[in-house]
């Protein structure tokens, strides 16, 4: 018998010293599953990468476009931890909330005012003073929209007067028929700078706050208190 023969790489030797052929169609089968293969890790790559992204996409938080406006009264708010007037307020104005409290007994003598707290030169003041100050004429506008004139002098200057130190955050009017008192931030003050210590024909003292409702106004006003 002669010795096997290798005539090309496709062929392979049997035990006997023949060989044959191995054929196109086993080599054919082979390269399919390799590709077959192939394709299955590929589709299990790409199955686990969208499943990670879209794990990301629902924990991403989701924006509803909104803004939130601030009126000028909420500024005092961000600096102080409130707004115009005091904690549980129930009274509505254009620049926050106020709480009136009441003694439900006079406070004070009607047509005086007094001027104190955290200030440097608290004062007592009769009719007769603030009309010897500078008396302005004022059309103020509440928060309905109302309009009246008014006559007397603004409480910026009323402030300046008595030197209102600077750690004071809040002022409290008081009125005299009921101890009625409105608690409000400085700053609600100073953004309506037309608020007024007004005169009235009856020989007393009111207070006007333009922009607010007027339950933030103090009527026959004989305290000032800066806090």
């Amino acid at each position: 018998m002669l010795p096997p023969e290798v005539v090309k790489s496709a062929d392979f030797v049997k035990l006997d010293g023949s060989y044959e052929e191995e054929g196109e169609a086993a080599m054919s089968s082979r390269s399919t599953a390799f590709l077959v293969l192939t394709l299955m890790l590929i589709s299990f790559l790409v199955v686990a990468t969208v499943g990670c992204g879209g794990s990301k996409d629902a924990e991403s938080p989701t924006s509803t476009g909104a803004e939130t406006a601030v009126a000028p009264g909420a500024a005092s708010a961000a600096t102080d931890g409130a707004g115009p007037g005091t904690a549980g307020s129930t009274g509505s104005t254009n620049g926050g909330n106020v709480s009136p409290t009441t003694t439900r007994t006079p406070v004070g003598k009607s047509g005086v005012l007094e001027i104190g707290g955290l200030v440097d030169n608290p004062v007592t003041l009769s009719v007769a003073d603030v009309k010897k100050m500078r008396v302005e004429t004022v059309m103020v506008e509440d928060a309905s929209g109302k309009s009246e004139q008014y006559q007397g002098v603004r409480l910026s200057e009323l402030f300046k007067l008595v030197k209102v130190r600077g750690e004071a955050s809040r002022v409290a009017m008081t009125a005299h028929a009921d101890g009625y008192v409105v608690e409000l931030s400085l700053q609600d003050i100073y953004w309506s700078p037309d608020s007024l210590l007004a005169l009235t024909d009856e020989g007393r003292f009111d207070i006007v706050i333009p922009g607010f409702d007027r339950s933030a106004w103090v009527n026959d006003a004989v305290k000032i208190e800066f806090r």
